[in-house]
């Protein structure tokens, strides 16, 4: 009966378990055989092989990289960036960023919350449903959080506690 009344009492994002920041797995080396080798290794044992230095057998064991992605490396197969395609394109993300920081250079700073709002308001003007998007088309936390990453000239433009009068 009490565990039942403290829940009422707590607070909503602790309730829902709301995250602050997106989420960022950091995988530990070595635990896996998946891209268990850095961009500089890939390259330079491409590079020899292509000289002809050394062979394919030859570049797998002395880098550690799988024979396979080796002959797809040569062949140019790996072509598209791993994981799932972005919502929005370059061009559309330009867009976001020019309109944020007219609002800004105009004394508007907006919040996160606002360009979620924003993006929400193109989405339903452009007739576009976003899979990933929730809540009739309305982009999440973690989305804005990670906008903003790749777009680090917006984060000193967005609002703060501060009246503009200080």
């Amino acid at each position: 009966m009490f565990g039942f009344l403290a829940i009422l009492f707590l607070p909503i994002n602790v309730l829902l378990n709301v995250a602050e920041m997106p989420r960022t797995y950091k995988r530990k080396p070595g635990s896996r055989r998946y891209r268990d080798y850095t961009e500089n290794h890939l390259q330079e044992c491409i590079r020899r092989i292509r000289c002809g230095e050394i062979t394919q057998r030859q570049g797998e064991m002395e880098y550690q990289i799988p024979r396979r992605t080796l002959v797809y490396k040569l062949a140019r197969k790996h072509s598209t960036e791993v994981g799932r395609p972005a919502v929005f394109t370059d061009a559309e993300e330009s867009v976001f960023v020019k309109c944020t920081l007219q609002l800004s250079d105009y004394g508007f700073p907006i919040s996160e919350e606002d360009l979620r709002y924003i993006v929400s308001a193109y989405l339903q003007k452009a007739g576009r449903i976003v899979p990933q998007f929730k809540m009739g088309n309305f982009p999440g936390v973690d989305w804005s959080k990670c906008f903003l990453k790749r777009h680090p000239e917006l984060t000193t433009r967005f609002v703060s506690n501060i009246k503009r009068a200080r």
